[in-house]
């Protein structure tokens, strides 16, 4: 069995519907891989907006209009992820409202629901008396599921480790579909190292991540594959000005992950494109050959856990002072969604939060000078020159 997995979809940019015509432009190259698998799986990162009250958070609310479910169509998408950290930005009637419109036009959702135990059912994929359950997770941002609250599926220690257990007593394959991570860091962290690991070593058979608006590289661990972060699929953005402007900004460049499930091995093939807004490109040649280049840089240090603490600490040099500041408590907090949001976010996303206990850890220890050569590496791996 194959299965195509794509990352991060949004069609945040465009405030009118482009046309059919338009989205089958924007994907026409990518078909031949479309073909080569028997499933496809997208994470939808812009819930469909119908006017809905947004809620309070730290960043952006990012929706879509819903015609444009025809992406997933033009996609060909047999089920659609829903848990990261914009599902819920239009609360318990956005969560309703996209789920709706995916059950209309015939799309199967896991990672969000109506409450936490509906948000993690698995989706199986079934084929010649072969099962993969595909489990997909966020970090905890905002609107995630509660007990009797909808949203979407918040890494939880226990459910996660339940869930994969229950999938595997079933003779079923698993694959943690886990959306987090440090945005624009190419280098994963050493966290996120040892939860995708855990996850393998409780019974999983592979981890495909995505969030960090770059791609991160990949391992084989005991003979399992992880894939740290294929970086945005199509995501689009309202401006870019001042962001990621640049033409090689890694931001426009990602791969998708194809794993094929066969006599009890699990075998990943990488197929890197690059966008622009109208369009989506297969690379090749020369530059099919720059982006593997990058890739194998940005895998090397995965193999090694002291350069990859070395490499966070050189990225908590770029982003941690950010999530410090916001570590103030003031008594208006108590009352006011908007005061407390950035410091909210600071601490209950696991990626954020591992960021401030390394920052202020240097802080208390010391070892700037050595972080900084690696905080420089980073920014240049922020670039992917094709």
């Amino acid at each position: 069995m194959k299965i195509l997995f794509m990352s991060d979809l949004g069609f945040r940019r465009y405030k009118e519907y482009i046309g059919d015509a338009a989205i089958d432009a924007m994907f026409e190259e990518l078909q031949p891989v479309l073909d080569e698998a028997d499933f496809r799986m997208v994470n939808l990162e812009t819930p469909f907006d119908n006017g809905f009250e947004p809620i309070i958070k730290s960043g952006p609310n990012t929706g879509s209009l819903a015609e444009y479910v025809y992406g997933l169509k033009a996609l060909r998408a047999d089920a659609v992820g829903l848990a990261n950290n914009h599902t819920g930005d239009f609360g318990k009637d956005g969560i309703a409202y996209t789920c709706d419109v995916l059950k209309k036009n015939g799309f199967p959702w896991l990672g969000a629901g109506d409450n936490l135990e509906q948000a993690y059912r698995p989706h199986r994929f079934v084929k010649d008396g072969q099962t993969v359950s595909v489990l997909a997770i966020c970090e905890n941002e905002y609107g995630i599921a509660g007990p009797n609250t909808p949203g979407a599926a918040g890494y939880r220690l226990g459910l996660t480790t339940q869930r994969i257990l229950e999938e595997k007593k079933r003779g079923h394959a698993v694959v943690v579909y886990f959306h987090g991570g440090n945005e624009d860091n190419a280098i994963p962290s050493p966290g996120k190292q040892e939860l995708y690991r855990f996850f393998l070593d409780i019974g999983a058979d592979a981890v495909v991540a995505m969030h960090t608006h770059c791609p991160q590289g990949y391992e084989i661990y005991n003979g399992k594959p992880i894939i740290y972060s294929m970086g945005n699929f199509y995501y689009s953005c309202d401006t870019v000005e001042g962001w990621c402007d640049h033409p090689d900004c890694a931001f426009f460049s990602g791969y998708m992950t194809m794993l094929e499930f066969k006599d009890g091995t699990v075998a990943p093939t990488f197929h890197p494109y690059h966008y622009d807004w109208d369009r989506m490109e297969l690379l090749k040649g020369e530059r099919l050959e720059a982006f593997n280049r990058h890739f194998d840089e940005i895998c090397r240090p995965i193999a090694d856990p002291e350069e990859l603490q070395r490499f966070f600490e050189g990225w908590c040099l770029i982003g941690g002072a950010i999530y410090v500041r916001h570590a103030q408590y003031h008594p208006e907090m108590v009352e006011s969604q908007r005061k407390v949001a950035n410091m909210k976010n600071a601490f209950t996303c696991e990626a954020h939060n591992e960021v401030i206990e390394a920052f202020l850890t240097m802080c208390y220890n010391g070892g700037w000078d050595r972080a900084a050569a690696y905080r420089d590496q980073l920014k240049k791996w922020q670039k992917i020159p094709l």
